[in-house]
């Protein structure tokens, strides 16, 4: 759950928004839990009360609160490699930059 955790900050500092698919994606990536649904409910709850994410949206996004956008000599390594994981975590309707 540490590891998840840890990751879960990570993509949500580096992405504005994130989805349940995107925590569903971070789960698969670090292979620590399982995807029960009250899982990635857990999970987000967490990052809202760490105020990590903020409020759900109408589409099912949350802002992230604690994004730092890199600076500009690594902005677009970053930026592209959090994109490409984005993309692969979820269907690219779900994606919002």
């Amino acid at each position: 759950m540490k590891k998840t955790l840890e990751q879960l900050k990570y993509r949500i500092e580096n992405n504005k928004y994130f989805t349940a698919d995107h925590v569903r994606g971070v789960i698969r990536e670090v292979g620590e839990l399982n995807e029960e649904g009250h899982t990635v409910a857990h999970l987000l709850e967490v990052a809202q009360s760490r105020e990590w994410l903020g409020k759900v949206d109408d589409a099912g996004f949350y802002p992230s609160l604690i994004f730092d956008l890199p600076p500009e000599p690594l902005k677009s390594c970053r930026v592209q490699e959090n994109r490409l994981w984005l993309m692969g975590a979820v269907p690219v309707g779900k994606v919002r930059s």
